[in-house]
């Protein structure tokens, strides 16, 4: 089975022999620089995802002459990564036994115990409970919901998240933002930070949608923002970033600095500060459901202390009273939407990704139960050692991820006293945390379904999700990489 997706925009040149693939970084705006060497992706592999090699019929772009006349611009670029989507893949290879050619196989119709393993695989039929239940608590609260796309960056997630409506979205990168622009999507708000290799692609998008939001906690940014003013006479659309004493990103609320940072917004000619952003993390650190709650209620307690300041400053600038309007609240995390309390009805949007899918961590915190986990790696029994009442899974950290090290990994479905005891690059060795494993029940060739402590950066290391029904794929859905 050959599932590779390829996000490259290709270019057929004159002898029409081969295909020239330019590898598309749709984070970065402008034509590449001839002078810079291709990167090899390295890092902590069990939080990025594998990359799609090149055939070795494709020179490295290294070895190609770039003009820069012919370079796509981002909104070409995209709109081909989105033909792609449609495309029959054609993967080719040489070597001293011919020339192969395959297209890329399809598993839909088929049932997930085909699959080549580790394989990601998604019950449609919980997502969709899931996101119902996130939109009908919201509109009971009477607020709107503005899903985060960072749990699976795909088309089809975000299509359920939205309601088809394709409007009011988050995103963590600028591949993101670019992805979702492309395919119709506005409204908008990047997470991610900026500097100033990032200001000319978000000036970009936002000249391009309707309604594109930023988000920024020092001057500095809005210095780089005043010496790029967007054209046509539009404006920055602002958030300021709250930290939720993590001691991590964004303004302490209970400091003076915020109050000014948002004064010095809503003066300058070229922004429009459109309001508060705050992500929840605290909430990940909490011991069960009660402590979720509390603790979003204290944090919600806060930005409406932190706006209410906002609202009511006056300041005097050029003889005239300036009052700092708040248009919007975003707040929120999957934990504290899953677990609202009574303040969280005067924020005007919740803000949450991972309740898609779900997780260990979020059934740890009580945001969810074993029947609302829609992702699942399936792995496969590879080795017996009896000796050690040890089996082996052919599921290393690249396909689970090295989350929740200090409560196994994962959970294993139907098997509550599995865990896996340590983990390589490929392969994991499990016990049963009672000393009584029974090889006998694990012949080798079984399936084991593991529930991923964070389903988010489980994903993250696939490139297709099977999603199935009743265990029967339905759809593949490939999600959008890079930065």
């Amino acid at each position: 089975m050959l599932c590779l997706k390829r996000t490259m925009a290709s270019k057929i040149d004159k002898d029409g022999d081969r295909k020239k693939e330019l590898r598309i970084r749709t984070s970065q705006s402008g034509p590449i620089s001839p002078s810079k060497k291709q990167s090899t992706e390295s890092g902590d592999s069990a939080h990025s995802a594998p990359t799609t090699p090149l055939s070795p019929n494709i020179p490295p772009l290294i070895e190609e002459e770039v003009n820069h006349n012919e370079m796509p611009n981002r909104k070409e670029t995209n709109e081909a990564i989105l033909q792609l989507e449609a495309e029959p893949k054609v993967m080719e290879s040489n070597s001293k036994h011919g020339t192969l050619q395959r297209l890329e196989t399809t598993h839909i119709g088929k049932s997930i115990d085909n699959l080549m393993t580790p394989a990601l695989v998604i019950d449609i039929n919980i997502v969709q409970a899931n996101v119902s239940k996130m939109m009908e608590r919201a509109e009971e609260y009477g607020v709107k919901v503005r899903p985060h796309m960072k749990s699976h960056k795909t088309l089809e997630g975000a299509e359920i998240m939205t309601g088809g409506k394709k409007q009011t979205i988050a995103v963590s990168t600028l591949a993101e933002a670019s992805f979702y622009a492309a395919a119709g999507y506005d409204d908008i708000l990047y997470t991610g930070y900026l500097d100033k290799s990032k200001i000319e692609m978000c000036a970009e998008i936002a000249e391009e949608l309707n309604s594109f939001h930023i988000l920024l906690d020092s001057y500095y940014i809005v210095e780089l923002l005043r010496e790029r003013p967007l054209k046509d006479g539009k404006l920055w659309s602002i958030f300021i970033d709250i930290d939720s004493q993590t001691n991590g990103c964004g303004v302490d609320p209970s400091e003076y600095a915020g109050v000014s940072l948002a004064v010095s917004i809503s003066s300058e000619a070229s922004m429009h500060f459109n309001g508060l952003y705050v992500h929840c993390s605290n909430a990940y650190k909490c011991s069960g459901p009660e402590e979720v709650e509390r603790v979003g209620e204290q944090t919600a307690d806060m930005v409406n202390k932190f706006a209410a300041k906002l609202r009511y400053y006056y300041g005097v600038r050029k003889m005239k009273k300036h009052k700092v309007q708040v248009p919007e609240i975003c707040f929120g995390s999957t934990p504290t939407c899953s677990l609202p309390g009574p303040s969280m009805r005067i924020m005007t949007e919740w803000q949450a990704g991972n309740y898609i899918f779900h997780d260990v961590e979020g059934q740890r915190l009580g945001a969810c139960k074993t029947k609302d986990m829609a992702m699942q790696v399936l792995a496969k029994v590879i080795a017996h050692y009896p000796n050690r009442k040890q089996i082996i899974i052919d599921c290393g950290w690249t396909a689970l991820s090295l989350h929740g090290a200090e409560n196994g990994y994962c959970a294993f479905q139907g098997h509550p006293h599995m865990r896996i005891v340590s983990m390589s690059q490929e392969v994991s060795v499990v016990d049963d945390e009672r000393g009584t494993l029974d090889h006998s029940r694990f012949p080798i060739g079984t399936i084991l379904r593991l529930f991923p402590f964070n389903a988010s950066a489980t994903a993250a290391l696939h490139r297709i999700y099977y999603v199935h029904s009743d265990s029967k794929i339905v759809e593949e859905w490939t999600p959008i990489r890079g930065w």
